[in-house]
């Protein structure tokens, strides 16, 4: 996945898409060679901190904020396929009762100056200001595999 670049783009209508560019080594700079509408609807407000376009080994996982689909997008072969992923946390009693439309995902950046395309950066998840939980991601499913109780209720 190194030659591909994915942007997501709100415009002034407020409607999301993704851009998906490919390294051309020839003319060495980045192509346009698909786009895709992302956003069910009309992206809600605060897009920009809480919406997930994260890194996999060979895709890339969006989910927008206000939604509680998750969509992946095939990079490897350039066909750039959309797949539809299952969000699963059954390990976990509390993860049952989640709304999928108030997961906030973040992944940890890339080490630019150290890039190596086999270490895929931990996907952290956040939910109603109570739950952490970190996931992984195979086979179109996100699986969380930890979870982490945050005393935020408390007066």
């Amino acid at each position: 996945m190194l030659d591909v670049a994915v942007f997501y783009i709100v415009d002034s209508s407020s409607i999301g898409t993704l851009y998906f560019y490919e390294w051309n080594s020839i003319s060495n700079f980045f192509e346009l060679k698909s786009t895709v509408q992302a956003s069910a609807s009309t992206v809600v407000s605060d897009w920009e901190n809480n919406t997930f376009l994260g890194r996999t080994e060979n895709g890339v996982l969006f989910k927008e904020y206000g939604q509680s689909t998750m969509k992946y997008f095939e990079t490897e072969t350039y066909t750039y396929a959309e797949s539809s992923v299952s969000i699963s946390g059954d390990t976990y009693s509390t993860f049952a009762t989640t709304d999928l439309v108030n997961l906030i995902l973040k992944q940890t950046r890339d080490d630019w100056l150290n890039y190596d395309a086999t270490v895929i950066p931990q996907l952290a998840g956040f939910v109603d200001d109570s739950y952490i939980y970190t996931f992984t991601y195979a086979s179109t499913t996100l699986t969380a595999t930890a979870q982490i109780v945050v005393p935020c209720s408390a007066d």
